[in-house]
């Protein structure tokens, strides 16, 4: 039948908006995950490393060389903005110097540690402000979804009540009224309705013109035989009451 295939239809359009959202949610959960596990694997790694460098430089002459030097191979191993390189290849040239009591090296080095932090910082504030573009444009797109999904839904409502249930409310009453004995009460047209309530509708209206006409005959038959009326007369009376009830 086209309207519970269109009920069917209706439904599934909903379920497959709903399902439509969940997974444009997990998507977006799906791209933040990246951007964040990026900055733990990348920026933070090299600031741990920095920090490292830095500390042993503090300790002055009490600074261990192989612990510095450690450090400053987890930072080469983990570049990840071009300009990472030349500041990491800098700090290499004058680690020697550095621990042999070379102020102005020491100087230099801390420069080039703090800059090499920097831009780790600076990596790690444009990768927050990714997730965060991110997770605007994930949040609009579930919200616009979310939308289409509830207009959607009172389109559907709309269509259910205009097509099944008020024609199923007015079959209802014609029902009822003619079993109170309204025999005048019929099922009004409705463009709107479904196909088959409207066929439906049309055929009750037919058999209560059916009862109704059976029921003027038999009545005027039971007449005419009470009052005597011939042949010729009742067939007349039967031949009009058949052709205008």
């Amino acid at each position: 039948m086209q309207l519970t295939k269109g009920l069917r239809l209706a439904f599934l359009a909903l379920l497959a908006l709903h399902l439509v959202s969940a997974f444009a949610a997990i998507g977006l959960l799906g791209r933040m995950k990246p951007a964040i596990k990026r900055v733990i694997q990348q920026n933070v790694y090299s600031l741990e490393a920095v920090e490292a460098m830095l500390g042993e430089l503090a300790k002055g002459e009490l600074g261990e060389e192989e612990h510095f030097a450690a450090a400053l191979e987890r930072a080469q191993d983990n570049i990840t903005n071009e300009r990472e390189a030349p500041l990491v290849a800098q700090v290499r040239d004058r680690m020697g110097d550095v621990f042999v009591g070379d102020v102005q090296a020491r100087a230099l080095v801390v420069t080039d540690l703090r800059e090499l932090a920097e831009l780790n910082r600076a990596d790690i504030v444009a990768a927050n402000q990714e997730a965060k573009r991110l997770g605007s444009a994930g949040a609009w797109a579930v919200a616009i979804l979310a939308f289409l999904t509830l207009v959607a839904g009172l389109v559907a409502l709309r269509r259910l009540d205009r097509r099944v249930l008020l024609p199923l409310e007015e079959l209802h009453d014609v029902l009822l009224a003619v079993r109170r004995g309204e025999p005048r009460r019929r099922c009004q047209p409705m463009n709107v309705a479904a196909s088959e309530l409207a066929r439906s509708m049309a055929m009750i209206n037919r058999l209560i013109d059916d009862r109704s006409e059976a029921l003027a005959t038999a009545s005027v038959a039971e007449h005419m035989a009470l009052v005597g009326l011939e042949d010729d007369d009742r067939a007349t009376l039967l031949h009009l009451l058949a052709r205008d009830a």
